[in-house]
């Protein structure tokens, strides 16, 4: 006998993203154990899932979701899709809890609503569970090595000697498998011919080891690069014993990171996570010998920058031509992240002495990286994962009781979903306490 359940889902499309939550097949499946899920219609998703696919697969498409009880889409609903009393699952980027962000809660909370963030969806340990694998470091990496060889190219280094430029655009590829085998070709090259002398050695560091930071790291690995301590990287590298022939990669742990401000005493991450603020950045002397700098690690405003405008000031470093913050938090860990950018305009260049940007790769200062729509570059693959990673909690959010209060025994939520809660009936509830602080 079919369950009956209680809430009608709807599944939003966004007017500049493709990917969506739930994927047709997965839809289908739902629908047959019961679940009313209908999708509203999106000429923008329709070029990677097609509307006839839904219409074979019987998944009504309908031009509103003011009915539905819960709503799901990748992006939070503009102020006319908020409906009053709805619960919304979204990626609301208030994780972080940033000032200089308007909250995507606010109309969300004046209107009586639930919002849930899909980045808060974490299991017992801490670890996010609704994600998109690695595809977001993997394709930030290709951006980043395109941006390089692009930074090179306007310092005039000779084509042939600039191997970097056969990187593409990351979109540019049919596949994250074929992006995986021009890096591959890169380091074929680089064995072969090496690497510009204005980036010798060349050095590539990294922070964060979680999803993003890890698929960041897993691209590079396909260069074939010779892996670094953190104190290889101390003095002067161009006199050091390395090859231009090479590549070389270093993963900074917080260890590395930071030093307390008025200890010499080793460090310590539980003493780090207790008292953040006696900490400060220790990147000078390894941003000294970087080319490339990637970043991903968690960050809030309890902790110290990594890099500040001052250090970048000091280096006016330049064998550092490419900053690619994946966290995309404007004036987060990154000082110089001034701004969000997108497919369109991957990148900026950032003056440290004038805090000034422009757009592309010219000018003077370092290229920051900051494209917070990585996902959507192959949005069927991203999606397909997403989707998986989702599809086990749709009962649970099929069946809940939405009127109950948030601390009512009575409400039935998966630890995950309730962990995820930004709001319940208009109130902002929970914490970022069980949030593990990746490397």
């Amino acid at each position: 006998m079919t369950r009956i359940y209680r809430n009608k889902i709807g599944i939003a499309g966004c007017y500049n993203d493709s990917r969506t939550p739930l994927i047709p097949s997965h839809i289908r499946r739902l629908r047959g154990q019961g679940i009313d899920l209908v999708v509203r219609e999106s000429k923008v998703r329709d070029k990677i899932f097609p509307r006839e696919g839904y219409v074979k697969s019987g998944i009504p498409l309908v031009g509103s979701l003011s009915d539905c009880k819960v709503i799901l889409s990748m992006a939070a609903p503009s102020t006319r899709y908020v409906f009053s009393g709805t619960t919304y699952l979204n990626f609301s980027h208030d994780i972080s809890g940033q000032p200089y962000q308007p909250l995507s809660s606010t109309s969300l909370i004046a209107r009586g609503c639930q919002l849930i963030d899909f980045k808060r969806i974490v299991d017992d340990e801490g670890k996010r569970v609704t994600l998109f694998s690695d595809f977001t470091g993997k394709l930030g990496m290709v951006e980043t090595i395109w941006a390089l060889g692009q930074r090179l190219d306007f310092e005039r280094v000779e084509k042939n000697s600039n191997p970097f430029l056969m990187i593409r655009r990351a979109g540019e590829y049919e596949s994250l498998a074929a992006a995986e085998d021009a890096f591959r070709q890169l380091g074929f090259m680089i064995d072969s011919k090496g690497v510009p002398d204005s980036v010798f050695p060349f050095v590539c560091g990294f922070a964060g080891t979680g999803n993003d930071g890890g698929g960041a790291i897993s691209m590079f690995r396909n260069l074939n690069p010779v892996t670094l301590r953190a104190k290889d990287l101390r003095g002067d590298l161009r006199h050091g014993d390395f090859s231009k022939y090479n590549t070389y990669m270093v993963i900074l742990d917080r260890g590395a990171r930071v030093i307390e401000k008025d200890s010499s005493v080793g460090f310590s991450p539980d003493h780090f996570n207790r008292y953040p603020e006696r900490y400060q950045s220790d990147m000078e002397q390894y941003l000294a010998n970087m080319v490339v700098f990637v970043n991903a690690i968690y960050w809030d405003e309890r902790f110290p920058r990594l890099i500040t405008n001052p250090i970048l000031k000091r280096l006016d470093n330049p064998r550092l031509k490419v900053i690619a913050d994946l966290t995309c938090q404007v004036h987060g860990s990154i000082d110089c992240t001034i701004r969000e950018t997108d497919n369109r305009f991957p990148v900026y260049t950032y003056d440290p002495q004038t805090r000034e940007t422009q757009l592309g790769v010219c000018g003077k200062g370092v290229v920051m990286m900051t494209n917070h729509s990585l996902a959507a570059i192959l949005p069927n693959e991203s999606s397909e994962h997403f989707s998986r990673s989702l599809y086990g909690f749709i009962p649970a959010l099929a069946q809940c009781d939405y009127s109950l209060d948030f601390d009512d025994p009575k409400l039935v939520l998966p630890d995950p979903i309730r962990r995820a809660v930004v709001s319940w009936h208009g109130k902002k509830v929970g914490d970022m306490s069980y949030f593990r602080f990746s490397d």
